[in-house]
């Protein structure tokens, strides 16, 4: 039962792309939180950038068991 949760989530403003999201361990703690500006892109693009960064920041701080959730079920597809 020892695994964390990758959830991220993504918005696009006026052709704008930020994102985020939170890592939590299997209990529901807070292991870290993120936020990036990623410039220009449409709102399947934003997500993706979201999830990768993400992912990336799990990778660099030896995150391991990871479960993903994203509200964009064309990611997964």
């Amino acid at each position: 039962m020892n695994f964390c949760k990758l959830n991220t989530d993504a918005s696009v403003v006026n052709g704008r792309v930020s994102g985020g999201g939170l890592v939590c361990d299997h209990r529901g703690n807070l292991v870290f939180g993120f936020y990036k500006e990623f410039g220009e892109a449409e709102v399947l693009e934003a997500e993706i950038h979201a999830l990768l960064f993400g992912l990336q920041l799990c990778s660099e701080r030896n995150v391991q068991n990871l479960q993903v959730k994203v509200d964009s079920s064309l990611l997964f597809i």
